[in-house]
């Protein structure tokens, strides 16, 4: 038997409780209020032009605010850091989904999909920036896919390349092939430094039921990456919608991961499959 989720995982799959347990350079500064009220006005005070966006645990009510516009009291939701200078494809801001599955509680293990990620463009353009109209920087339901992004969607059709591919292929033309190797170990090292981070977590949760054995999870860490190709977690997502009723572009990817998956954690009889040991 195995049971698709770990025990102890909301602690990196909350949105709430990954901002407010995650301090690091990778993952954007965020305070709950009034809890954190006095850290959040002593960075306000550093840094007064910063600006901040309100956040539930679901991408309900987001809104970007002024410091001086931040309600006192976010129960149940959170404020953080807004990354206001995004690496724009196409003049869309995009992110980038990194397929993991965790196989083994103790020892924890960690297999990310090397094949391919999804790359999920925001409705609209991000440019001229206005806080009122979400769809130009926050990634919806109602993305765009990449077969429609402008600029990039011609090198993902006609030549047909992959996702992971074309992204790495446009950075190289317009300039920052150089980066391209930095930006994907970025991603898989904060992967792994988040895994670490709630090993010990994830261990004692789950010896609470005994043989550790039967639990495995799939998830997606979605990164942003800023103008100075800076690489940013920005959540981790538990049970990932694998449904391409809503973008049928997206139905080979989502069998392949699940295909590999099932491989993975035994559950087929497959010769191998795509997911790296991290």
């Amino acid at each position: 038997m195995q049971i698709n989720h770990l025990p102890g995982n909301v602690v990196f799959v909350s949105k709430l409780d990954l901002a407010s347990s995650l301090k690091t350079d990778y993952h954007p500064m965020s305070f709950q209020l009034p809890k954190d009220e006095d850290s959040f006005l002593d960075e306000v005070s550093r840094n007064p032009n910063e600006k901040w966006v309100v956040k539930s645990g679901r991408h309900r009510r987001i809104k970007v605010l002024n410091a001086k516009d931040v309600p006192d009291d976010l129960s149940g939701s959170f404020v953080q850091q807004f990354i206001s200078n995004p690496f724009l494809i196409g003049g869309r801001k995009f992110d980038i989904g990194i397929y993991t599955v965790i196989t083994g509680v103790d020892p924890l293990r960690v297999y990310t999909y090397e094949e391919e990620f999804l790359l999920r463009f925001c409705a609209q353009p991000y440019q001229p920036f206005n806080a009122s109209n979400i769809q130009s920087y926050v990634v919806t339901d109602d993305y765009t896919p990449i077969w429609e992004a402008p600029v990039i969607s011609e090198l993902y059709s006609k030549t047909f390349l992959s996702r992971r591919e074309a992204f790495l292929v446009h950075m190289r033309d317009h300039g920052h092939g150089s980066e391209t190797n930095r930006i994907m170990e970025d991603m898989k090292r904060i992967i792994r430094e988040v895994s670490l981070k709630y090993e010990d977590h994830i261990i004692a949760t789950a010896k609470k039921y005994g043989d550790v054995r039967h639990f495995f999870e799939l998830v997606r860490f979605d990164f942003i990456i800023d103008s100075s190709l800076k690489v940013w977690l920005m959540e981790v997502n538990m049970s990932p919608n694998m449904d391409p009723s809503h973008f049928a572009g997206n139905q080979l990817l989502y069998e392949q991961v699940l295909y590999n998956t099932f491989s993975l954690v035994g559950l087929t009889r497959a010769g191998g499959n795509d997911f790296t040991f991290k």
